[in-house]
């Protein structure tokens, strides 16, 4: 059982370096006069790197508590 709990942990910090990069490498900064088209596609990738990093750090903490039980 103490495998499975460390396993919990890893993919939680997976789910948030990759929600890290693609927030760096797709979504990144806003651009400055962009089309409405660009925007919708900013605030879209912007939202899968939000929703990857927020459920890393929720497994992550799923993880811990499972180990702080033993």
């Amino acid at each position: 059982m103490g495998k499975f709990k460390k396993i919990i942990i890893i993919i939680g910090v997976l789910f948030l370096i990759g929600g890290i990069l693609f927030d760096t490498f797709f979504a990144g900064i806003p651009i400055q006069d962009a089309t409405q088209e660009m925007l919708d596609t900013y605030d879209k990738n912007s939202l899968i790197s939000n929703f990857l990093m927020i459920s890393g750090i929720f497994i992550v903490l799923l993880g811990l508590i499972l180990k702080k039980e033993e």
